[in-house]
């Protein structure tokens, strides 16, 4: 045992030897190293700091494109109607026919059935062709009249013949007259002629094609009576 001792020392010294090492000396050439990050933190780090410089350096219209934001200023809702630049103004015929179709509004009673005063009312209102029209559809269509004393058309032949008119020469007022011919045939329907209010009307149509345009014939009688009336008022000389 004695024996051991010695030998046990010297492996401890050599071991205690072996473990010290001198310090290396610190040169100039030699680059100092900073000591290892973590790479979660380095990359946090670099990432935060990039990501404040591209905001720090970035143009105020860089970051607007990442945030929504109302336009500075509103207009009205009525500045945005814009007109239609495709729709003419209506001329002059289209005029005087719509306001011919809303003057036939006064002579329609509540019953849908057209009355005038007068024959001579009828043909101011509507020409003396329409007249001839109308007064020859009481025999085309038998229609028995037992107020056959009164001189005027029957107000349901009158009726059938403007009905007649209106869609046939006035389809581009058809706005303005759909409730009224709608009115009329259900007071056809009801009255004692020979056939429905579509059959009597589509042969009332068929003397409305024989004939000229009614505005024509309006417009041709103003112009005379207009030329008759310079003739009356003309100065003598």
């Amino acid at each position: 045992m004695e024996d051991l001792i010695p030998v046990l020392r010297a492996e401890e010294t050599q071991s205690s030897q072996s473990a010290y090492q001198e310090p290396v000396p610190i040169s100039a050439d030699v680059p100092m190293t900073a000591p290892r990050q973590s790479s979660s933190s380095r990359y946090q780090g670099s990432g935060l700091v990039s990501q404040a410089a591209l905001y720090a350096r970035a143009p105020p219209s860089h970051q607007s494109q990442h945030h929504a934001s109302a336009p500075v200023y509103n207009p009205p809702a009525s500045t945005f109607i814009v007109e239609n630049e495709s729709t003419e103004s209506k001329t002059a015929g289209e005029l005087a026919a719509e306001r011919l179709v809303s003057s036939l509004l006064v002579f329609q009673k509540s019953d849908g059935s057209f009355v005038f005063n007068s024959n001579e009312k009828i043909k101011t209102m509507l020409g003396p062709s329409f007249f001839q029209i109308a007064a020859g559809l009481k025999t085309k269509l038998a229609f028995g009249d037992s107020a056959t004393a009164r001189a005027t058309v029957p107000d349901a032949i009158l009726t059938v013949a403007i009905v007649a008119l209106l869609e046939e020469q006035f389809q581009a007022c058809q706005a303005l007259w759909v409730l009224m011919v709608r009115k009329a045939k259900d007071y056809i329907s009801g009255c004692t002629l020979n056939g429905t209010a579509e059959e009597l009307v589509w042969e009332a149509k068929q003397d409305m094609r024989t004939m000229g345009s009614v505005m024509d014939e309006l417009k041709d009688a103003s112009a005379a009576a207009g030329g008759v009336d310079e003739l009356r008022t003309a100065p003598m000389l």
